[in-house]
C-alpha cells in the first residue's frame, strides 16, 4: 500500500512562496527584468494562465497572505520601469484588488477562487473577463454586479456581533476591532488577514486604544476591567480593575521615550482612574490605591493612581 502523501504541494511550496523575490533580485540586471515585464514575458504569461491556481495553492497551504504580498512586490517593481507595458501594470493592478477584495473567503474555501471571488469581481476586471470560463460549474449568470472596483478595499469578517471601535497600532500596519461579541481582533492592514483573537472579558469590549510604540493595546470593557495585551504575540499581560461601572473609554499618555507608563480610563460614572507602569513592564493587576502588586514572575511593581 503506498503510504499517504500528507503534504502532497511540498513540491511547489518554494516556488508558490519566492517567484516574485527571484524576479525583483533582478533589478540589478534591468535589462533581464524588463524581458520578463514584455508582452510575450514570464509574468504577463503566468497572470494570465495560472493565477488563479496558484492562489488555490497558496490557500491550500495556508500563505495566501504572501501571494498578495508577491502582487505588491511586482507591481511595484513593474511600476519603477521606465516604458513599461501599460496592460501589465492594469492587469497586476487588477490581480491585487482581486485578492485583496476576496482573501478571506478564498482563506476558508480554496475552491471560492473559482466561485464568489469570480462572481463578485467587476464585470470588467481583467482577470475575471480572462478566467470566466474556469468559473464554477453551477453558476450558469450573474446579475447586478457593479463594472468597476469601487473605493471600498475589504470587508474583514469573523467577529460574532457588531463591532464597537476600531483602532490602528502607531505604524498602521495592524487594525484593532472590538466587539459585542467580548473579544479583540487584531488584523493584518496590508493583506486584511486576522492575526489574532483576544479573549477574557465577560462583556462588551467598548474600546481599544494602541500604546505609543505600538507593543501593548489596551481593551476597556463593560464586565468593569481594561485588559492589557502584547500585539506581537496576542498574550494577555495584565487586567487593571477598579472601576465601579462599565469602562468606556482607554488611552495611553505619550510619555516621553516612546515608553508606554500611564494608562487612563474613563468608566460610565465619569471617573478617570490613571493606572502608572513601569517603563513598558505591564503588571498583571492594577487598582487605584498606590499598593505594591505581585505578578507570577515575583517581581512588583508600584501602582499610582493619576500621572507621575
Amino acid at each position: 500500500m503506498t503510504p499517504l502523501d500528507l503534504d502532497p504541494l511540498a513540491p511547489i511550496r518554494y516556488s508558490c512562496l519566492f517567484r516574485a523575490d527571484h524576479l525583483c533580485s533582478l533589478n540589478s540586471d534591468n535589462s533581464r527584468l524588463l524581458g520578463e515585464l514584455t508582452d510575450n514575458g514570464k509574468v504577463f504569461g503566468f497572470v494570465k494562465e495560472y493565477f488563479l491556481r496558484w492562489l488555490e495553492s497558496l490557500s491550500l497551504i495556508g500563505l495566501l497572505s504572501s501571494g498578495l504580498l508577491s502582487i505588491r512586490k511586482i507591481l511595484h517593481a513593474a511600476q519603477l520601469q521606465p516604458n513599461i507595458n501599460p496592460h501589465l501594470l492594469k492587469l497586476l493592478d487588477d490581480a491585487k484588488k482581486f485578492v485583496f477584495s476576496h482573501i478571506s473567503i478564498i482563506e476558508r474555501a480554496p475552491l471560492q477562487t473559482y466561485g464568489s471571488a469570480l462572481v463578485f469581481s467587476p464585470t470588467l476586471s481583467e482577470i475575471r473577463k480572462r478566467y470566466w470560463e474556469e468559473r464554477l460549474s453551477f453558476i450558469a449568470m450573474t446579475a447586478g454586479i457593479r463594472d468597476h472596483w469601487g473605493a471600498h478595499r475589504q470587508t474583514l469578517e469573523g467577529h460574532g456581533n457588531a463591532v464597537k471601535a476600531v483602532a490602528f497600532s502607531p505604524d498602521g500596519k495592524t487594525l484593532a476591532s472590538a466587539s459585542y461579541d467580548k473579544t479583540v481582533r487584531l488584523w493584518d492592514t496590508v493583506t486584511g488577514t486576522h492575526r489574532a483573537t483576544l479573549e477574557g472579558h465577560g462583556d462588551t469590549v467598548k474600546a481599544v486604544a494602541f500604546s505609543p510604540n505600538g507593543k501593548t493595546l489596551a481593551s476597556a470593557s463593560n464586565d468593569k476591567t481594561v485588559r492589557l495585551w502584547d500585539t506581537a504575540t496576542g498574550t494577555h499581560r495584565a487586567t487593571l480593575e477598579g472601576h465601579g461601572n462599565r469602562v468606556t473609554a482607554v488611552a495611553f499618555s505619550p510619555d516621553g521615550g516612546g515608553e508606554d507608563r500611564t494608562a487612563a480610563t474613563k468608566d460610565w460614572d465619569g471617573g478617570a482612574p490613571a493606572h502608572h507602569m513601569r517603563s513598558g513592564d505591564i503588571p498583571t493587576a492594577a487598582t487605584q490605591d498606590p499598593e505594591e502588586h505581585e505578578n507570577p514572575g515575583g517581581e512588583t511593581y508600584p501602582l499610582k493612581a493619576g500621572v507621575g
